[in-house]
């Protein structure tokens, strides 16, 4: 069996050339002589052109399918049979049709669920009748299959842009819708429908996390949800200062954030022994001043208690100014800080005070 598109093969170009008795002039021939030769064969499925194989159909719905041969002489006539495990019969002639360009289509539709089978597509020429038939499956159709390889591709502050690739449609033409839900609350946001199952969801609030629910439909019914997680932008002025932030504060390393740790700890410690030093520092110097100042004041404390006739000491004042004469001594003590520099005498006193007696 011949299998191979072409008709003709062309076998081979015969070149003559003459000589003369003497084998000293040559010549060619101006003009090849072709010989053609035609190789006839019977009708076989054309493998470079070959149509979907299986079909889809619901009940009640028209489908065409196409079937394509090649064959020598080329002028063919075709036939369809239907066949499954119920039945086989040959499709009347009013469901099938020639194209323009010699091919034949079937429109066939499945009255019943026992009318989904096989179409056996026939083909005869001069030399004969195909030996195998071109076989076309057809299933009943159902709801589409989900979409595949969904993702968010892009995102914004307001808005969410969704690709996917579309599955199996179920044998029904299809098409696609995506809802979008805020995750927390549950709120619905946006409900696109798209011939394609790519999605630009506009319109959603800054800052928040949604859930979006992919579908494709047909009207047989909808897919099982694909379903997505993604989250929008802050406002614009909002992520830019958050990322300003983010790129004058760079992150510590765990071994940066040990060390910086070890580094307070370390400040902390010698700023306390700082403070003690000074501490003690100061109350040595105390101290000292203390044991310089003692003998100054105990020998002003001296002068303070000398007899009354004294002009820096004790003054006896009296009624009458004899000894039987009741009488209350009063006596100055002058501090250093009160009298400046020590040593220094201190000046008349300048208070009395008189007690009579009763």
């Amino acid at each position: 069996m011949i299998t191979s598109s072409p008709q003709y093969h062309y076998i081979s170009e015969i070149f003559h050339s003459a000589s003369n008795s003497n084998l000293e002039q040559h010549s060619q021939a101006t003009k090849p002589d072709i010989l053609a030769v035609c190789i006839s064969y019977a009708p076989v499925c054309d493998e470079g052109n070959t149509p979907p194989q299986v079909y889809a159909a619901g009940v009640g719905q028209y489908i065409n399918v196409t079937c394509d041969v090649v064959a020598s002489p080329a002028t063919v006539k075709y036939s369809w049979v239907f066949n499954n495990s119920l039945t086989s019969e040959r499709l009347p002639g009013n469901q099938v049709f020639t194209t323009p360009d010699g091919r034949s289509m079937v429109q066939f539709m499945a009255k019943a669920h026992q009318d989904y089978g096989t179409l056996q597509c026939w083909a005869q020429n001069s030399v004969g009748r195909m030996t195998q038939p071109c076989l076309f499956t057809v299933i009943p159709a159902g709801r589409p299959e989900r979409p595949v390889g969904c993702s968010v591709v892009n995102k914004t502050y307001d808005s969410l842009v969704v690709g996917c690739s579309p599955g199996f449609d179920g044998g029904l033409p299809q098409t696609f819708a995506a809802k979008v839900f805020e995750a927390v609350t549950g709120r619905g946001q946006a409900n696109v429908t798209s011939n394609w199952a790519n999605f630009t969801l506009e319109g959603l609030t800054p800052g928040l996390d949604y859930v979006i629910n992919v579908v494709a439909l047909n009207s047989l019914g909808s897919s099982d949800p694909v379903t997505l997680e993604a989250f929008t932008y802050k406002m614009a002025e909002n992520r830019m200062r958050d990322e300003k932030v983010e790129e004058d504060v760079p992150a510590l390393s765990s071994e940066a954030g040990v060390l910086m740790g070890n580094l307070v700890v370390v400040v902390v410690v010698v700023a306390v022994l700082v403070v003690v030093l000074m501490v003690v520092l100061v109350r040595c110097l105390l101290v000292r001043r203390q044991q310089e100042d003692e003998p100054a004041d105990s020998s002003r404390r001296n002068k303070i208690l000398a007899p009354p006739d004294h002009p820096t000491g004790s003054i006896s004042v009296g009624e009458g100014g004899g000894a039987a004469g009741a009488h209350t001594a009063v006596t100055f003590e002058m501090a250093d800080f009160m009298y400046g520099h020590p040593g220094q005498p201190p000046p008349p006193p300048t208070l009395s005070v008189e007690h009579e007696k009763k």
